[in-house]
């Protein structure tokens, strides 16, 4: 259900204000920090398949669109029937029987959002009373009645009382069925086999190399392309940036420090999904507010920069204006199925078309082509976003065998992507041949030699 109406329109707009404003509405307390403008975007999509499961006439609900409102949370029974649907639905999919389809991880951890607005102090749907007002009575095709007008009576008398009952029927749901979640595909899967190098960047420069390779003697317009394409990879396997920051980054970004001869980025902390409060960036007055970094002149990066930034993006854009730093053609399709973001005017690249682009790039230069001898076995294609784990790896490994302490170790792989240590500890598991020798030593140490 993505057309809402302009009541439901200001009704999440008054969540986002909530969480967002520099002055909290008066009356009212939130939590600690800010929601980024992609996990508004995701909440707000989730909650339109919610409304959009609710009054699909696949769906055992009788509901019309315009009874749609997030006050109808108070009510445990209408996330069970989400839940229901999303298990049907998944069964339909695959062809399976009533009853043996699976939940994905995320629908259950959306659970915690829902009782995140209950919460009796900081909680938005909390201090929403008057919302109750816009409830209606709810009953299914065969007559069993989900909300009655006696329920509806009984929230709006008690309000703080009827959303502290939901709040602990929602801890009660998502730990009966957080157990019985679908297991997700292992996200490191498609480049195991990098992870398991001794030394992952060499994948990345293989990569880079092959675009520096072709990029030699071509025509202006596709020169343009190719520049514009290395110099995306080419930043990528340095930085690590997630989409969503590449498709926000603007003009501005990046600028040629003349003193020292070198590429640099400037991003600000608001263009990345944990510039919020991440642990990179930290919080309070000590916080990083910008990204900073030098880019390395590895296998031609800066002369697809200059190329790109002096002639490539203005062909691209064919006289569209923008301030965006990587640009489409704006008269070419992205595929989008609808233009939500307010960053993504026409002839920016957006996250669909960056991802297409790195997975078709990534998929000509590193697919393992036994016959010619040719990429890394084990290798057909991977998203962007697997950049990150090569990076965070090779720099842990490297760290590793370069004999710097745990601490750093950690410490340098988790700055190579803009995160955490404990984000970067899942990469543990690609070590244990890099530490063998010391290992082994230890061993020798104790069990020979002693």
């Amino acid at each position: 259900m993505h057309v809402w109406s302009e009541r439901q329109e200001a009704e999440f707009a008054a969540f986002g204000e909530f969480r967002n404003a520099p002055l909290c509405p008066f009356g009212m307390n939130r939590p600690k920090g800010r929601l980024g403008a992609k996990t508004i975007q995701m909440q707000r999509d989730w909650l339109a398949s919610v409304y959009g499961s609710w009054t699909t006439p696949l769906h055992k609900l009788r509901m019309a669109g315009d009874d749609m409102t997030v006050a109808l949370f108070i009510f445990p029974r209408m996330l069970h029937e989400r839940l229901a649907f999303a298990l049907a639905r998944d069964a339909a999919a695959k062809n399976l029987g009533v009853g043996e389809g699976a939940l994905t991880r995320f629908e259950v951890d959306q659970i915690r959002w829902v009782k995140s607005l209950l919460d009796p102090d900081t909680g938005w749907l909390t201090q929403m009373p008057h919302l109750a007002e816009r409830l209606v009575p709810v009953t299914t095709t065969d007559g069993e009645v989900i909300i009655s007008d006696a329920d509806i009576t009984r929230v709006r008398a008690d309000w703080k009382g009827a959303c502290a009952a939901a709040r602990a029927a929602y801890v009660e749901m998502k730990a009966s069925n957080l157990k019985h979640v679908k297991v997700s595909r292992d996200p490191h899967e498609s480049v195991r086999p990098i992870l398991l190098m001794d030394n992952p960047l060499s994948a990345l420069a293989t990569l880079c190399r092959g675009l520096e390779r072709d990029m030699a003697g071509l025509d202006p317009e596709p020169l343009a392309y190719a520049s514009r394409d290395a110099f995306i990879i080419g930043m990528l396997t340095q930085v690590g940036f997630r989409k969503g920051t590449v498709e926000a980054m603007e003009v501005d970004d990046i600028f040629y420090d003349e003193t020292r001869g070198k590429w640099c980025l400037r991003v600000p902390a608001k263009r990345f999904k944990n510039g919020q409060a991440g642990p990179y960036f930290g919080t309070g007055p000590g916080r990083r507010h910008h990204y900073e970094r030098d880019l390395l002149d590895s296998h031609g990066l800066y002369a697809a920069i200059e190329h790109y930034l002096k002639a490539g993006r203005r062909r691209i854009l064919g006289g569209c204006e923008t301030s965006a730093l990587f640009v489409v053609n704006p008269y070419e399709r992205c595929g989008l199925r609808q233009q939500q973001y307010s960053w993504c005017e026409k002839g920016r690249m957006t996250t669909a078309y960056l991802g297409r682009l790195v997975h078709g790039i990534i998929g000509k230069y590193l697919r393992h082509d036994p016959e010619a001898g040719a990429g890394i076995p084990g290798i057909t294609s991977f998203p962007g976003h697997a950049i990150r784990h090569i990076l965070a790896t090779g720099v842990l490994k490297q760290a590793v065998n370069g004999s710097k302490s745990a601490t750093d170790a950690w410490q340098l792989a988790a700055d190579a992507i803009q995160d955490g240590v404990r984000t970067v500890r899942a990469y543990v598991q690609y070590l244990p041949r890099d530490r063998q020798d010391e290992l082994l030593a230890l061993l020798k140490r104790g069990l020979i030699n002693g």
